[in-house]
């Protein structure tokens, strides 16, 4: 059986600056939330249609994170990994921020130009190829490391890749908030 990837249910939420700063919300945090709204999505997809394979991708590293570990830190957080846990059979993944197809719509691509855009529609080529071909899932770079870390997401012992690729000088940052803000 052939499998084509192709958008059939999609849904953006923006959260604006002012709110977030009144709700003291932290982009982990919210991209947490979209990784559960993702998995609402998933279930109702799959109470329609027959899905016999479930992948569910996600640009934040410290959100997959998360959802590797036990649960820890807020009761918030703790809700929604176990609202995302109790989900069975999806595959969580990494893809990269610049090659989200999500993105698209949540950084204010006009519909016109949504509407003719095949990543939009058809997510990345290599998802039309073979899982075996897919790239590999790298998101263990410092500074995704560091502040995952710092937040409490990791432990040293859990980073295993002596290899880092640094993305962004964290030595430039006079402190985490600043830096969590930046990434």
């Amino acid at each position: 059986m052939t499998c084509k990837p192709q958008l059939i249910y999609g849904k953006t939420r923006l959260i604006p600056k002012r709110e977030s700063r009144k709700l003291s919300v932290s982009i982990p945090r919210l991209e947490l939330l979209a990784v559960t709204l993702g998995i609402r999505a998933l279930e109702f997809i799959r109470r329609e249609i027959e899905v016999r394979k479930t992948y569910l991708w996600s640009d934040s590293a410290c959100a997959l994170h998360w959802l590797r570990k036990p649960p820890v830190g807020s009761r918030y957080i703790s809700n929604r990994i176990d609202e995302v846990r109790r989900c069975k059979g999806i595959e969580f993944h990494h893809v990269r921020s610049t090659d989200n197809p999500a993105d698209k719509a949540s950084r204010g691509l006009l519909p016109e130009k949504l509407k003719d855009d095949l990543l939009w529609w058809n997510g990345l080529s290599w998802l039309w190829e073979q899982k075996e071909n897919w790239p590999e899932d790298k998101i263990m770079q410092e500074s995704v490391i560091s502040v995952c870390m710092n937040m409490g997401l990791l432990d040293e012992e859990e980073i295993q890749s002596p290899e880092v690729i640094t993305l962004i000088d964290v030595t430039r940052f006079s402190s985490l908030l600043k830096l969590t803000k930046t990434i």
